[in-house]
Parts: structure tokens; C-alpha cells; sequence
């Protein structure tokens, strides 16, 4: 098993099966709003089918449990993004590496949904997976897509929300 609840900080409560997110967009990652959306509706369906968690934008007034933004952070290449554990609910990418959308995308370029599936992961409670093949793997690659969760992912996810 990869996950930790302890050290990770424990899981949202399964009682609150829905979750609410936000989607915090500045000028510094050159991502709209729309784009944002897309990217989030594509991360959060894997882990919803997986976990019977529901997401769902808040609406504006409400405080939401997650929060997904862009920050300038330590330049391309290095960290590509970070989270925190339940329940901080804080997901930042780092807004000067070179995000794409692209399936594939280029060998230079990072595939933003699998970095937000793997960092949505981090934000239920998950840590890194062994397995090469798991969306929880430690390394994001350059120029290529991963977008399933692997069984590793699924039975990480299952274990901390069984419903």
C-alpha cells in the first residue's frame, strides 16, 4: 500500500461524501477559466469512479474543501506542483513550467491532467506509489500522458474511502 493517513494528515471525513473546489486563476499562468474547468472535470473523474466521492465547483460564496491555482514557484523543471494533505486542500501548480493538454504532448512539455490526478491524489490523503504504473507515482514525465488510474491508485484510494 502507498498511503499513509498519519503522515499524510488522515482523509476527508466519509461522512462529507461530496467536496467542494475551487479554481483560483491569475495572470501568471496564462490559463482560463474554461481551461481550468476542463482540466479539473478531467482529474476528478478518475478519483470520483474510484472512490464515490463526489466534486463539485463551489459556488461563489461558499468556502470550498480544495483549491486549485497557479503560483510562480522555483521555475521549470524542478517541482512541477505541490498539494497538501487532507484537509488543507491546497493545489498549486507551478505556473512557469510547460503545461499542455496535448495528448501526447511534446517531449518538452508536462501533461497537466495527469499532474492534477497525481496531486488530487495527495489531497485525499494519498502518498507516493512504488509502482511505475500508478497514477501516485513519484516522477511526472515529460512528453507523455498518463491518465488512468492503475489498480495500485484505485485500491490506495478504496482503503482510505471504502464506501
Amino acid at each position: 500500500m502507498h498511503f499513509s493517513p498519519e503522515s499524510r494528515g488522515g482523509h476527508w471525513l466519509v461522512m462529507k461524501p461530496i467536496l467542494y473546489y475551487s479554481l483560483d486563476v491569475n495572470n501568471a499562468s496564462g490559463v482560463s477559466l474554461e481551461m481550468m474547468r476542463y482540466i479539473a472535470t478531467e482529474a476528478f473523474s478518475q478519483w470520483k469512479q474510484a472512490s464515490n466521492i463526489t466534486f463539485e465547483e463551489s459556488a461563489q460564496g461558499k468556502l470550498p474543501d480544495l483549491s486549485l491555482g497557479f503560483v510562480q514557484y522555483d521555475g521549470p523543471g524542478n517541482v512541477m506542483a505541490f498539494s497538501y494533505p487532507p484537509t488543507n486542500g491546497t493545489l498549486r501548480f507551478d505556473a512557469a513550467e510547460n503545461w499542455r493538454t496535448d495528448i501526447p504532448p511534446a517531449k518538452t512539455d508536462i501533461d497537466i491532467i495527469w499532474a492534477a490526478m497525481h496531486e488530487i491524489g495527495h489531497l485525499l490523503g494519498l502518498d507516493h506509489s512504488t509502482d511505475k504504473n500508478a497514477i501516485m507515482y513519484a516522477y511526472i514525465d515529460p512528453g507523455v500522458n498518463k491518465r488512468t488510474l492503475s489498480q495500485d491508485d484505485i485500491d490506495g484510494i478504496r482503503a482510505l474511502y471504502s464506501s
